[in-house]
């Protein structure tokens, strides 16, 4: 029961972190793409969570997010809302520590994106402008075909790394309230680490290797077939 607990647990986790991640990312890439005043100004600033270490961030955010000195719930409550114990809720735990991941690795997300749409030549644009397409069709049928490789590449990465945080988790909530934030990842710290059961945490991470074998094996495929 442990064992599909933090099986469950890790997949609600990387769902939630690597679709808001990816979603916002390429939300936030294609408004830096634009010709925007300040641009340059607002890519400095997403590059500040890309320079912390995520246990230091995570460390800043249970320090923002606890209940007694916390400044979040602290604004909170003088506009009337009685806020959560954020890290220590079972119903609000898991999401609080997605939240710390999504503010850590989006920026990661949209400057590699921004990097893909900045590679896709002018010329093609200047010519679907000519030919009379939408700019839902510039996007569909020039924009995406274009960055769908480097699309599947971070995504890669997105779900390797969140299927193995492990520093975010131990930082912000050791696993608890009770096992809510307890993943697979984190379980075979803890059993190697703390129980020394080594053999377990083996079992674990040959699950694991596995897990992200086929993950890998699957998305270098497309990013291989988009690419020839």
């Amino acid at each position: 029961s442990l064992f599909w607990n933090a099986l469950w647990r890790t997949i609600k986790y990387t769902g939630l972190t690597v679709t808001i991640e990816m979603f916002l990312g390429f939300a936030l890439a294609l408004l830096l793409n634009q010709a925007l005043r300040g641009r340059t100004m607002f890519r400095i600033i997403l590059l500040i969570p890309l320079m912390l270490p995520p246990a230091s961030g995570a460390l800043m955010w249970k320090s923002l997010l606890d209940p007694s000195t916390g400044w979040i719930n602290y604004a909170l409550s003088q506009i009337g809302i009685m806020a959560p114990a954020w890290l220590g809720n079972a119903k609000t735990a898991l999401f609080a520590v997605a939240a710390i991941d999504v503010y850590h690795f989006t920026p990661f997300v949209t400057l590699i994106l921004l990097a893909a749409l900045q590679s896709v030549p002018r010329l093609q644009y200047e010519v679907a402008e000519v030919d009379g397409a939408s700019r839902w069709q510039v996007f569909r049928m020039v924009t995406l075909p274009q960055i769908r490789p480097t699309i599947y590449l971070v995504l890669l990465f997105r779900l390797v790394w969140s299927i193995n945080s492990y520093d975010v988790i131990q930082v912000a909530t050791n696993g608890g309230p009770g096992e809510i934030t307890t993943t697979l990842a984190f379980e075979a710290v803890q059993a190697g680490f703390r129980y020394y059961a080594f053999g377990l945490s083996a079992a674990y991470c040959i699950f694991l290797f596995f897990i992200i074998l086929i993950i890998s094996k699957n998305l270098f495929g497309r990013v291989s077939r988009e690419w020839a």
